[in-house]
């Protein structure tokens, strides 16, 4: 159990392996062409040792759809992302890269006790905590007002291990409905808190996010160096930080509530629910056609092992929008200290993946889970949905959002309501950055499609604000990786977002 990755060399240096855990937690990068093999856990500095840096059309279609790439590829052309449970075996100046493990999402356990399962998992969850914060001096935890974090505050309690609790302010630098929430849930732990204002990020910021994971998360995120150094100066870089990553992937219900007839409809669905632009903008700005970028997508999940369409939306959610989004965000927060999650302890993620739909269903696994953890932080309220767990109306909030969630165009439009970034913002940072990325950059000129790129500019195309940010993110990454500048430079380290 753990978050590794090995590598074994022969004392005559002519032998090697390289593998990772069964989850592929720590990200892992290499390029295998033309007699040349270079793997690296830096994707920037990969980028840069190989020859002729180019995009990856599909895989950029696919990033500027969902905000990440599938599989194993990524934005640049012939780097690929190591695989969870894969090892790269080189002999004789031959390289063999063997999957040991793919996990079956259709292999759950019927007809299991709730009592007894809640049992198990408090147990493992409970000691992954205390091994996870036996790593360092001290211990961090990212709390918001949610479920999954909190979860991992009780455990932490239970296992005795003294921690302090972090949160961050909504960008207006006001405190916020989840940082309330936050707060109550840290005296209710009995355990110090700290708010910290994030409400600005700087040039220096979105540049040094670009450098360290090139493109491979939005640079929108730059706001959480200001937090993770608020983090850094009070308690130092030997600390374990703990988040809730995870929480919101192995305990509720992941499976869709409706029927797919095949893998069209179920790649119908995916785009529907979790697309950023729709697929013809993503297409164009890409260079490619739209049917090949949709194909692209279908042709990753039809080669999941499941032989179920609701096991293959599983998978997805665990290989894509986890292993390949979500695990590079956690592996940015390890510039600066030790990162992880219970959540991800090998037994823990096989048991609670291991239970059946029905069990999941409407957050009934959930609320037990925390319940048995700590019945005192199950009766605070949850900031997302202004209810406490322990409320017998959690359930059927959470049923409500399931029966929205069979309409997924009907889903995406009330999340682009409840979480648009206000049209001021958005304009005054993002279009403005992008207006002179089109006006100075030969570079997004080359990777994406200029037309299509003065239109999101001048607000003839309509897509999200994540969208674009996502798009400035891919441009100033290839600035930095072919240039080793970006267009952000001149702004001399001033705040820009």
């Amino acid at each position: 159990d753990g978050d590794f990755v090995i590598a074994i060399i022969s004392n005559d240096r002519k032998q090697w392996i390289l593998f990772n855990d069964i989850l592929g937690r720590l990200p892992v990068y290499y390029y295998d062409q033309e007699n040349t093999f270079i793997a690296s856990r830096e994707f920037t500095a990969l980028s840069k040792l190989i020859p002729n840096c180019e995009a990856d059309p599909v895989a950029l279609g696919q990033y500027l759809l969902f905000g990440y790439s599938l599989g194993t590829n990524t934005h640049i052309k012939n780097i690929k992302r190591l695989a969870p449970a894969t090892m790269i075996k080189q002999s004789g100046g031959t390289i063999e890269i063997t999957r040991l493990h793919n996990f079956n999402f259709d292999d759950t356990q019927d007809n299991i006790s709730i009592d007894t399962t809640v049992e198990q998992l408090c147990s493992q969850f409970i000691n992954a905590s205390k091994q996870q914060a036996a790593l360092n001096d001290s211990a961090v935890l990212s709390l918001s007002g949610g479920l999954d974090s909190r979860a991992v505050g009780a455990a932490l309690k239970k296992a005795q291990v003294p921690f302090s609790c972090w949160t961050f302010t909504n960008a207006d630098g006001s405190e916020s409905n989840d940082s309330r929430v936050a707060k109550e849930l840290a005296l209710t732990l009995g355990v110090d808190w700290t708010l910290v204002n994030v409400a600005n990020s700087s040039s220096a910021d979105v540049t040094n996010i670009i450098k360290s994971k090139g493109g491979l998360i939005s640079a929108a995120n730059a706001f959480d160096y200001t937090f993770f150094h608020a983090i850094k100066n009070l308690c130092g870089q030997n600390v374990t930080y703990f988040s809730g990553d995870g929480g919101d992937k192995l305990l509720p219900d992941l499976a869709p509530t409706i029927n797919f007839n095949s893998t069209v409809s179920l790649t119908e669905y995916i785009i529907a629910r979790h697309k950023l632009c729709d697929l013809k903008s993503a297409a164009s700005l890409a260079g490619i056609e739209p049917d090949d970028l949709f194909e692209s997508v279908r042709n990753v999940i039809a080669w999941y092992p499941e032989s179920t369409y609701s096991g293959m939306y599983v998978h997805f959610m665990i290989s894509e929008r986890a292993t390949n989004w979500l695990f590079e965000g956690e592996d940015r927060n390890r510039q600066f200290f030790w990162s992880c999650s219970p959540f991800y302890s090998n037994q823990f993620f096989k048991t609670a993946m291991c239970c059946p739909s029905q069990l999941k269903k409407d957050h009934k696994l959930f609320r037990a889970f925390l319940m048995h953890l700590n019945r005192d932080i199950s009766n605070v309220k949850d900031a997302n949905r202004n209810l406490a767990p322990a409320a017998a109306s959690y359930s059927r909030r959470i049923m409500l959002g399931r029966k929205i969630s069979q309409h997924p165009s009907l889903a995406h439009h009330i999340r682009k309501l409840v979480y648009r970034k206000p049209k001021s913002l958005v304009a005054s940072s993002w279009n403005n950055i992008l207006a002179d990325q089109i006006e100075n950059s030969d570079v997004a000129l080359h990777i994406l499609n200029n037309d299509i790129l003065k239109s999101i500019v001048d607000l003839r195309t309509d897509i999200s604000s994540t969208a674009t940010e996502n798009i400035v993110t891919i441009i100033l990454a290839f600035e930095f990786i072919q240039k080793n500048n970006t267009s952000l430079d001149s702004f001399n380290d001033k705040i820009v977002l």
